[in-house]
């Protein structure tokens, strides 16, 4: 099975006072397990300065998760409620170190400034492909 990955910037990500540079915000992590690849997408939202570490940091958090998860069963077999409740635990730990205090507004206002992005994920697992997907993108299957 091969696999193939692109992205593209919106036309409004532009670096503040770095005329000309683009801010993709996109960010793609992936990995091999014992019986294929994973591969995550995650897109920084709302063209928040800092939208790109949150779509940084939850790539490669998802992909740790999905990683430790594929070890003890195979992909069509994920318990994706157990995932997301561990992706969404270790972010939770993840924002708390941008957060100066643990008032709840500081805690939106850090989730809205570095943490929005959307996430695909494809599990290719020997002959199978499994897709998922929090936000928009697109897939193309051959």
């Amino acid at each position: 099975m091969h696999l193939a990955v692109a992205t593209a910037p919106g036309s409004a990500h532009v670096n503040p006072g770095q005329p000309g540079k683009t801010n993709n915000q996109d960010v793609i992590v992936t990995r091999t397990h014992a019986r294929g690849s994973i591969v995550v997408l995650c897109d920084g939202c709302g063209s928040q300065p800092f939208s790109g570490i949150g779509a940084d940091i939850g790539s490669h958090v998802i992909a740790t998760v999905l990683c430790r998860h594929l070890e003890e069963t195979s992909a069509p077999r994920l318990d994706w409620t157990r995932v997301t409740r561990e992706v969404t635990e270790a972010l939770h730990g993840a924002v708390a170190f941008f957060a100066p205090s643990t008032s709840v507004s500081v805690f939106e206002r850090i989730v809205v400034e570095r943490f929005l992005f959307t996430a695909m994920v494809c599990i290719t697992d020997e002959d199978a492909a499994v897709v998922a997907a929090f936000g928009d993108g697109v897939v193309i299957a051959d």
